[in-house]
Formats: structure tokens, C-alpha cells, sequence
């Protein structure tokens, strides 16, 4: 495959640029109907949190490993979502932590990569033969995927951050294939998608290469080329390591669940709303059950794509189709296979895999239409073809939902006249005519996010969209566990979540928004579900407990005869009132009281202070600690006394990485009960005492991510000294 001819650095730059405006802006109109467009459900009680602690750790001159402001979910390195070795999203956590209305910073964030994003499919475009105008399109349509709009920008996203890295490593990837001088940007722009916290962006990556290679070696016996792109993802997956390995490690110690079959891709509804944005259609969703929902348009790529597709297969100049073509339509194929997979082991979501089919789509369509302008023969779309890749879609949304059958009428005659429109000018010889595609694509997104203002299928949060009103007025340095219950019967006690009391936000902080405030929490949102939280806390994946979890963690551990709120050193519990409250009081006994009493919750703190030093809760008799300096990552203490040596439990959330150290030399430590490190102090032990945390896998990784640099780093020098050899001789 060989680069486009007329291409200059400088002209691309100023295409790039056009792509990544044009592209945001459109992406910002939703915002004006409705300004937390972009800031629901997982963005706002999840990762905007994160954020803000991120930025907050990087701002005192501390990686962000770990924070010890929640423990459900606070190894963030562990956690891979939140992309912490990926450099752009370390900025951009920085950018949105300045600006304190949190919507506006969400907005600020998806924007950001939106842009990116349309400046990579705009450059990949282009290197795959499509010219300015069609690559313009191809990234202004890729990048308003509705799937990434709707789920990745809004909800989910890591799924936008990974997405956003995966047309640049494609397009590196396919320049080292060409010049060996790219194998290094190749390799670090794959390591990007590696490291941007979404594990089905890497598949695709990998699923886009298997397909290429193979058609590339097969076409154009070019092994040497071939190597290259081999190369430089060998090197991006060592670079990545240190990302990857200490999520394996938490795995091994978690409870997520690996369904099969938890949420089914309906292959009418992928055909369908290709070119036809507006459906009902049967979804397996979250408890495993079919519902019908009205959808917003989340399969929807824009409604020209069938119609350049049928147009083009039959046009002459697909046959004999060249390389690129031919790896284009085999990669879409492959993704539309993993949209309409099963769930397999972690990848639970199939239908996560549809920006990558709506990137591919965009990409085919983008060199469909440049042949097509360059064409002297075949300049419009075909009455038959075009009106049969217009009707198709349209009976199938019909069928689908015949109440709606009014929108689903004008949907299609808006779709006819725009097609008509393009027609006309195409027949005039008017070149031009892929601006009509992207202006009629703009208003039509602009229409729909109109019609579909947020996505209905996540939960419909009201939080506060200031920092400043998270803060829980009494708040002190005491640690905190609340206890409220599960999504559904949350939104039956308040009738929805958009009724929820205004200090529900400050008084429970669902999810992670307790690193709003000063506060330490037990409480947090992970995916990962840490084995010993789940069992003892009874936690669920946003922090919820379930109705034993009252009783459950004031439970006594056999092994240190200490209560779970005792052995976590918990001194504050924060109770929905009701049968949360009730059951809490009745197993806590004298040792708790109730200190303050809301219309939503009753706050309980222990009548009498914890014996505890530091974050040590328990120690052998006749040991003597003083001196305890507390950090985010680590513990110290100087040890003492006369004493025949025990079990030490400190109170810090457990995950795979503790380390201890007695005067410089390694002490075994263990969890007790998944919930907190242990250690056995030998008898008469004195001097200084270290507990700290490196993720476990991280060392691996960096000696991984050192061999991966020493590969790209003598692929880079080596030619440089045959090079000199060959003008010395």
C-alpha cells in the first residue's frame, strides 16, 4: 500500500485541524438542550471523582498509584480504567480539576478527545487513499458514533479515551509498514490504546492487526514491511506493562462476575440503523432479562453509509478490489463478529465493539466516495440501489415498532430529500457534493440528541455540579462507611433519582464521590469488586450494600476476634434511616451512638475512641509504637518495648503490593479477611516499622516496558551506525 501523492505536512495539518473543530463542535450541540449531556451515570459518581483525586495526587507531587481516601477502589493503578500511564489523560485530569462546575469539566474532557480522535481518522483516511474532502467526512461522522456519544462520552469512558488512540496507532502503524523511520511513533501511539484504561479497544487493535498481516504478507510478499508493524506492537504491548500486569494481580483476588450472553447485539438493529437513526429493539439488559426500549440511536453511524456501500458494490472500479479495500471490508466484517459475540471471560458487553465497526464503516466510506468523484464514468448514486439501501432499513424499524410509526416516517422523508439533494448535484457534476454529506449528517445528529437528550438506559443522576456542595458540614478526620442500598431500591425509597433529598450527595456520597471532601471512606465504586469488601462489607459494584450488610460488617473475625468496622478502623457510620439504620443499631450495642439525625440518615460514631495508633487497631502485649507518620502509599512506625513478638493488623485497605520492612529487611504480610495487610512482629523486634504499597506486577512491568524501549531504541540507532559505516567506507 502505498501513501496518498499529494500529501504535505502542512496541508494535512490544516485538514486535521478542520476535522478535529468540526467534529467538537458538532459533538458540543447536544450540550445546549441539555448542559449534563455529556456527565451521567458512571461520569458523574465514578470517574469525575477519580479525576479530581488524580489531579489532586499529581498537584502534590505524588503518581497516582493509590489513594487511601477510599478503599472499595482506591489501588487507581490497579484499577487500569483511569489510563494514569497514558500522559494525555494525566493532563487533561489536570485541565478539568480547574474548573469547578463538574459538568463543565466533563463536557471539557470529552471534548478534548473527540477532537483528537477526529484528527487521527481524518490522518488514517488519508493514508488509506481517501482525499481531503472524504477524509473530512470520514472523521466527523467516526467521530459522532452515536455508540461513543451516547455510552462512551457520556458514561462509560475509558471507552473513549481508548477509542480515541486507536485511528492513530492504525495510521502509525500502517506508516512504519512504509518507512522504518515510523516504527518507533508507531509503537508509542499503539501504547497508547494499550494504556487508555479500555480493554476492547486493545482487542479491536489486536483484531484489526490479525486480519492485516496475514492480507498484507499474502498480497504484497512484503515480509520486511510486514515485520515492522509486528515490531512496533510487540514493543507497545512491553511498553504497556507496567499498566497491564497490576491489573492481572488485582483480578486474581476479585469477584467479577464473567457472564456469558449478559447483553445480546441484535444483528437487524446493527443493519438497520446504519443508515436509519431512530429504533425500538429488544435488548438483553443488565439482570439478563429482554426488555423493549425506545433507544437513543446508539448503533446509528449516519444515514448516507448504505447508501455508499450498495452504491459502490456495484460500481466497476470495486473489481479486482485493491489491498486496502479488501483489509477494510475483512476488519469491518471481524468487528461486526465481535459486536454480535458472545460475553467472553471479562469482555461482558459485546455491543461495546461498535465504534470500531462505525470506524471502519466511516474509513470504507470515505475511499468509496473519493473513487467515486474521481470517477469519469459512474458520478451519481443509482435510483434502484439507492432506494432499496433507503427502504430496507426503514421496514425494519417499522416492523420493530409500529407506535412509532409517526417519527419513523419522518425520519425516512427527511433521509429521501437529503438523498435527492445529493443526487442532484452528483448528476450536475457538482464535486463537491460530500459537503452536502457532512452538513446533512450534522443536522441530523444535532436533531436526534434533539429527539434522545440523554441516554435513558443508565441511571438518571441529579448530583450537585459544584464540588463545594459534596462537603459534608460536620465532617472531620474520621473514617467513614455508609451504608445505603442498591440502585433500584434507592430510586423505590425516593421515587426516582432525579428525587432525591439535596443533602443525599453530601450526607451518603455514593460511588466515589466522598473524594470530594477530606474524609476517608470505606465506600467506593470499582468494576474489579474486591473479594474481601464483597464478603464482609457486603459491597456492591457503586458502594451500595446489600440489606445484611448492617448486621454483616459488625460481625466478628474468628482469627483476631475484631469486628470488620473494628479491623478497618471505621470510626463514622453513615446509615440510610429505615430498616439500614435500625438493623445497625440493634448489632451495634452501646459501643455506637447516634450523633446527628437527618430526614435521610442517622450517623452513628463510636461512644468511645478505638484503641488504635496510627492505622495500627491491633498489636501483641508488652509492644511500645510511637512516632507513626502516615502517607497516602506507606506507614511507619518505631517499634519497642520488651515483648515476645504477634500479629499486627493495620488498618489500610488490602490489595495485592503491601510491603513491610522492620529496620530495611522484609517481613511476610498477608491480608486478613481480604480486607486489610497483616503482619507477624518476631519476638523482641525494635526499630522503624515500614508499611507501604507498590503494586504488585508494577516492578515487572517497568523491567517489560525497559525491554520494550531498548528493542525501539536499537531499531532506531542501529540503522544510523550502518549508515555511517557506509559513508566512511
Amino acid at each position: 500500500m502505498t501513501a496518498p501523492k499529494s500529501f504535505t505536512w502542512r496541508t494535512e495539518f490544516a485538514w486535521v485541524m478542520a476535522a478535529a473543530f468540526l467534529t467538537a463542535g458538532t459533538a458540543a450541540m447536544p450540550v445546549i438542550q441539555n448542559p449534563l449531556f455529556y456527565f451521567q451515570d458512571d461520569f458523574q459518581i465514578q470517574f469525575m471523582p477519580m479525576f479530581g483525586e488524580i489531579a489532586r495526587l499529581l498537584k502534590s507531587g505524588e503518581f497516582p498509584l493509590l489513594t487511601d481516601r477510599i478503599w472499595h477502589g482506591g489501588a487507581i493503578l490497579a484499577e487500569y480504567q483511569f489510563a494514569v500511564f497514558n500522559p494525555v489523560s494525566l493532563g487533561a485530569y489536570l485541565v478539568v480539576d480547574e474548573v469547578d462546575q463538574l459538568h463543565h469539566g466533563a463536557t471539557l474532557f470529552v471534548l478534548i478527545h473527540i477532537s483528537i480522535l477526529a484528527g487521527g481518522l481524518n490522518m488514517l483516511a488519508r493514508d488509506l487513499g481517501a482525499d481531503p474532502l472524504a477524509s473530512l467526512m470520514a472523521a466527523v461522522v467516526g467521530g459522532t458514533s452515536s455508540w461513543l456519544i451516547y455510552w462512551g462520552s457520556s458514561d462509560w469512558v475509558p471507552a473513549l479515551v481508548g477509542s480515541t488512540w486507536l485511528p492513530w496507532a492504525l495510521w502509525g502503524l500502517l506508516r512504519a509498514y512504509r518507512d522504518a523511520r515510523w516504527v518507533p511513533p508507531a509503537a508509542l501511539l499503539s501504547y497508547m490504546v494499550l494504556v487508555g484504561g479500555w480493554p476492547y479497544a486493545n482487542v479491536a487493535l489486536i483484531a484489526a492487526l490479525a486480519v492485516t498481516l496475514p492480507i498484507l504478507f499474502y498480497i504484497e510478499v512484503q515480509f520486511t514491511a510486514c515485520f515492522r508493524i509486528a515490531l512496533a506492537f510487540g514493543s507497545a504491548l512491553l511498553l504497556a506493562a507496567p499498566a497491564v500486569f497490576p491489573l492481572i494481580a488485582i483480578l486474581g483476588e476479585s469477584v467479577r462476575a464473567q457472564d456469558l450472553l449478559l447483553w445480546r447485539t441484535s444483528l437487524d438493529g446493527m443493519v438497520m440503523a446504519l443508515g436509519f437513526p431512530f429504533f425500538p429493539d429488544l435488548w438483553r439488559i443488565w439482570d439478563g432479562s429482554y426488555q423493549v426500549v425506545v433507544s437513543p440511536p446508539i448503533y446509528y453511524l449516519s444515514w448516507f453509509v448504505p447508501l455508499v456501500l450498495v452504491n459502490a458494490l456495484g460500481q466497476r472500479s470495486m473489481y479486482p478490489a485493491s489491498t486496502k479495500k479488501i483489509i477494510l471490508w475483512s476488519i469491518t466484517a471481524v468487528f461486526a463478529i465481535l459486536c454480535l459475540s458472545p460475553a467472553l471471560w471479562h469482555f461482558r458487553y459485546a455491543f461495546r465493539f461498535l465504534p470500531y465497526y462505525h470506524f471502519a464503516l466511516a474509513l470504507l466510506v470515505a475511499i468509496f466516495v473519493t473513487e467515486q468523484r474521481q470517477s469519469k464514468n459512474e458520478t451519481s448514486w443509482r435510483v434502484w440501489p439507492t432506494g432499496i439501501a433507503l427502504l430496507v432499513p426503514f421496514l425494519i424499524a417499522i416492523a420493530n415498532g409500529p407506535e412509532l410509526w409517526r417519527i419513523q416516517v419522518e425520519m425516512a422523508l427527511a433521509i429521501a430529500v437529503a438523498a435527492l439533494i445529493v443526487m442532484w448535484f452528483q448528476r450536475r457534476g457538482i464535486i463537491s457534493w460530500p459537503v452536502l454529506l457532512v452538513a446533512s449528517h450534522v443536522l441530523l445528529f444535532v436533531a436526534l440528541t434533539a429527539i434522545t437528550p440523554s441516554n435513558k438506559l443508565v441511571s438518571n443522576w441529579r448530583p450537585p455540579l459544584a464540588r463545594a456542595e459534596f462537603d459534608l458540614q460536620q465532617a472531620n478526620d474520621a473514617r467513614t462507611f455508609a451504608l445505603y442500598p442498591p440502585l433500584a431500591q434507592t430510586e423505590f425509597l425516593f421515587g426516582g433519582m432525579t428525587q432525591l433529598p439535596g443533602n443525599y450527595w453530601a450526607t451518603i456520597a455514593p460511588g466515589n464521590t466522598a473524594l470530594y471532601r477530606r474524609t476517608q471512606t470505606v465506600n467506593g465504586y470499582t468494576p474489579i469488586l474486591q473479594r474481601g469488601f464483597v464478603e464482609n462489607f457486603c459491597l456492591g459494584l457503586r458502594g451500595t450494600t446489600c440489606s445484611e450488610g448492617p448486621s454483616k460488617v459488625l460481625a466478628v473475625d474468628p482469627q483476631t476476634n475484631l469486628s470488620y468496622l473494628d479491623m478497618t478502623g471505621v470510626d463514622r457510620v453513615v446509615a440510610i434511616r429505615g430498616s439500614y439504620s435500625t438493623m445497625f443499631a440493634n448489632h451495634a450495642g452501646k459501643g455506637w451512638a447516634v450523633i446527628d439525625r437527618t430526614e435521610l440518615a442517622d450517623i452513628f460514631e463510636r461512644t468511645t475512641p478505638q484503641r488504635r495508633i496510627g492505622n495500627i487497631v491491633q498489636w501483641p502485649d508488652g509492644v511500645q509504637i510511637r512516632n507513626p507518620t502516615l502517607k497516602t502509599r506507606s506507614d511507619s512506625y518505631t517499634i519497642g518495648g520488651g515483648h515476645s513478638g504477634g500479629r499486627v493488623i493495620v488498618a489500610r485497605a488490602w490489595y495485592p503490593g503491601f510491603r513491610v520492612r522492620l529496620n530495611g529487611k522484609d517481613i511476610p504480610v498477608e491480608p486478613i479477611a481480604g480486607l486489610v495487610p497483616s503482619l507477624v512482629l518476631p519476638a523482641g523486634a525494635h526499630g522503624e516499622l515500614v508499611i507501604d504499597y507498590w503494586p504488585a506486577g508494577l516492578t515487572a512491568g517497568i523491567y517489560t516496558a525497559l525491554a520494550g524501549i531498548l528493542i525501539l531504541s536499537a531499531f532506531a540507532v542501529i540503522p544510523l551506525f550502518s549508515q555511517r559505516r557506509v559513508t566512511s567506507s
